[in-house]
């Protein structure tokens, strides 16, 4: 018999102090940010195998959410051991070129910013910023656009990465 999630009659709150039914709504919102950042990636995948989608738009996707991944992670050290932490802004700046579901899945998984609204308002715009973008590549002008920056994407990458790292200064 497990009673890992027991509590006492007539004592509606568990040792952390949320209800059991409150436990359970949090484990569901988290599984469901974390599934839809899966979801999407996956989704990106399908799409660059079927030819849907060139291959860029996959590496660019991966690559920026694992930058994000390691961003969030270095923060989230140095938060606990008082080292010198990363922006907000920064966080921010990412998850509208691509990064936001890496950021939302280990936002999740490490408690990172995960309280904090003000930051969540900010990241949840910035991921419909991004959204909003991505389905501008299934029009006729989009997909010509996305073709067009496939031929020279070395060269975009070389401006991209200039940038971001203009944005670190």
């Amino acid at each position: 018999m497990n009673a890992s999630h027991a509590f006492v009659r007539g004592g509606n709150r568990t040792p952390s102090g949320k209800t059991p039914n409150t436990i359970n709504r949090l484990d569901f919102k988290i599984k469901l940010q974390i599934g839809f950042g899966i979801l999407f990636m996956t989704s990106i995948t399908a799409l660059v195998l079927l030819v849907k989608l060139p291959d860029f738009v996959f590496y660019l996707y991966t690559t920026l959410s694992v930058v994000c991944i390691a961003f969030y992670k270095t923060d989230k050290y140095a938060a606990q051991h008082g080292h010198w932490r990363t922006t907000e802004r920064f966080l921010q700046v990412l998850p509208p070129f691509g990064g936001w579901p890496g950021a939302l899945v280990i936002q999740q998984l490490i408690k990172h910013k995960a309280k904090n609204m003000a930051f969540r308002i900010k990241h949840f715009v910035m991921v419909i910023t991004n959204l909003v973008a991505f389905s501008y590549i299934f029009t006729e002008q989009g997909d010509s656009l996305i073709w067009y920056i496939d031929q020279s994407h070395i060269q975009l990458s070389g401006e991209v990465l200039a940038f971001m790292f203009k944005l670190l200064d």
